[in-house]
């Protein structure tokens, strides 16, 4: 099987597709990938062997296997079974100890001149990539399948609770901004491209270009769309520009999109309200929110709050009874529906939708 076809057990077979409303560009995905690759399995022994994503104007399409996907969690539950209570603190230590020193981080790069970004680079990517796996990455999964498991878990209830703690930090506007925008202009202006250009690369593209192990590729302009994939234990992201892949991925979606109008979760508040959907990922989202709308988020975090607070009810897509949102939700009486699994990717900004959170409802109201 070639490199152009090695995605198509995914697209044609156990394909399963999570649309997210907002650009996140090949740079910061290949970080993710590292992230939930090779560095999640060192710590709890399972990582997706495939991971891809198909870069298409301001929408990201995320893809994986069902059944990569069920491996991966089952490793984790595995791992959660068999997991001692210092194994656990330790992997939650070193959780504390990320988020305690990610804004020092933050601080200094800021106060860097553009060549201690150039030469100091490498740390501060390696900075960025454990905040997003301690505090993102595997809080995450252990709550995906804490709430799977349930009681087969014998410390659920102390990986839960930390999980809950870290997942409410929200570093990643100021990561960005401040880390991974800066290291784009300095390293941009050194290979002679535009900082959107070097959004464009791989993770690995930028370490090669850098060490002049290779050249800037020369399809960059072609990547405002296109399909990337990692595979686990292969040293690169690899780039696809093929357009019937590209068809193929993108009327999936957008077929299970148009098709869907309702979907259900986890009543976390009661009530019932109609509003204009505002999809808020992180601090940088809250502005657009007005008073009585209705605030859709991946999770919720204290820097939502301003959000929270104007909102006139709160839908995630993942989440149960313990999560931030539905707590929030109840001390605020705020109807709240958690755990929708895709209700960022089913609405976009401006939709009026009704929420019924005396049955766990939202569906899609005409606007005529």
């Amino acid at each position: 099987m070639n490199k152009e076809t090695q995605v198509g057990p995914i697209v044609l077979s156990d394909l399963k597709l999570r649309l997210q409303r907002k650009k996140i560009d090949p740079f910061l995905l290949s970080i993710f990938n590292e992230i939930e690759g090779e560095s999640m399995k060192k710590i709890i022994g399972g990582c997706f062997s495939v991971q891809a994503a198909l870069v298409d104007g301001d929408d990201t399409l995320f893809l994986c296997s069902v059944a990569d996907e069920k491996k991966l969690k089952g490793d984790i539950g595995i791992f959660l079974k068999n997991a001692s209570m210092d194994s656990l603190k330790l992997i939650f230590q070193k959780s504390q100890a990320v988020a305690e020193t990610t804004p020092q981080i933050i601080t200094s790069a800021e106060q860097m001149s553009d060549r201690e970004v150039e030469d100091q680079y490498m740390k501060l990517l390696q900075a960025v990539s454990e905040n997003l796996l301690y505090i993102t990455s595997i809080p995450f999964f252990f709550l995906e399948v804490i709430e799977m498991e349930g009681e087969a878990i014998p410390e659920r209830e102390y990986i839960q609770a930390q999980a809950e703690k870290f997942r409410a930090f929200s570093f990643y506007p100021d990561l960005k901004g401040k880390i991974l925008d800066r290291i784009a202009a300095v390293l941009a202006a050194k290979f002679g491209i535009s900082t959107e250009q070097f959004h464009l690369l791989s993770i690995e593209e930028v370490r090669a270009i850098d060490d002049g192990l290779m050249q800037v590729p020369e399809d960059l302009s072609q990547r405002t769309t296109c399909l990337l994939w990692k595979l686990t234990g292969e040293p690169n992201t690899i780039f696809s520009l093929n357009e019937t892949l590209i068809k193929t991925v993108k009327d999936t979606v957008l077929q299970t999109i148009t098709h869907t109008e309702e979907l259900s979760g986890t009543v976390a508040f009661q009530g019932k309200v109609r509003g204009t959907v505002k999809i808020v990922h992180t601090a940088a989202d809250v502005d657009k929110v007005e008073t009585g709308d209705i605030l859709v988020s991946l999770t919720t975090n204290p820097t939502l709050m301003p959000a929270i607070i104007k909102c006139g009810a709160l839908i995630s897509d993942e989440g149960g009874m313990g999560c931030h949102a539905a707590i929030v939700a109840r001390e605020l009486k705020k109807p709240c529906i958690v755990g929708t699994k895709i209700a960022t990717q089913i609405f976009k900004d401006g939709d009026e939708v009704e929420v019924d959170a005396y049955v766990g409802t939202v569906h899609k109201v005409s606007q005529e």
